[in-house]
């Protein structure tokens, strides 16, 4: 029953290469507005996509490129890179995080989930006096990606960087 329900999950992925899904809703969008700037955030790799250093470099997905790409997107789009002080002494702790999870379906092709957050302190309407760092925007898409192709993993990434610049300025 695992191999077929495997079996399913692959065919199901390749033949639905890419698809987005996520919180971007008016509802979502509302909570952008008043933000000053973001720091951003690029969790680590899974051992599985972070063993092939010069691929990922060659492909521009290594962290340094990626978090360079995704900062000047931001800039272009007119917002704010906050470093690390910054972002401590801003209003709501506005933080981007990037969460790129992979499993390898066979060798050297990757099944892929990019995940973009927006997490803020929020305060809870039961006891306003507690606050907690929760997600008020996010998007995410899958899709699979060949190990010479990891290039596409980096493209999904700046894409859902451009659905929230867009969502930033509605």
């Amino acid at each position: 029953m695992e191999k077929s329900l495997i079996r399913f999950l692959f065919v199901l992925a390749v033949m639905l290469p890419i698809s987005a899904r996520g919180i971007d809703s008016p509802e979502t969008r509302a909570t952008l507005a008043h933000i000053q700037g973001v720091h951003v955030l690029i969790e680590d790799y899974q051992q599985n996509l972070s063993k092939h250093k010069k691929l990922l470099t060659k492909a521009g997905l290594d962290k340094e490129n990626l978090l360079s790409a995704v900062e000047e997107k931001l800039k272009n789009a007119g917002l704010k890179v906050l470093n690390r002080d910054e972002w401590l002494k801003t209003p709501g702790r506005p933080l981007l995080c990037i969460t790129i999870n992979t499993h390898e379906a066979e060798k050297y092709k990757y099944a892929y989930d990019v995940n973009l957050q927006l997490m803020q302190v929020i305060m809870l309407e039961a006891n306003p006096q507690l606050k907690s760092m929760s997600p008020t925007w996010s998007l995410n898409i899958t899709g699979m990606a060949h190990i010479g192709n990891l290039h596409i993993i980096r493209d999904a990434t700046l894409t859902l960087i451009d659905r929230f610049t867009a969502s930033f300025k509605k």
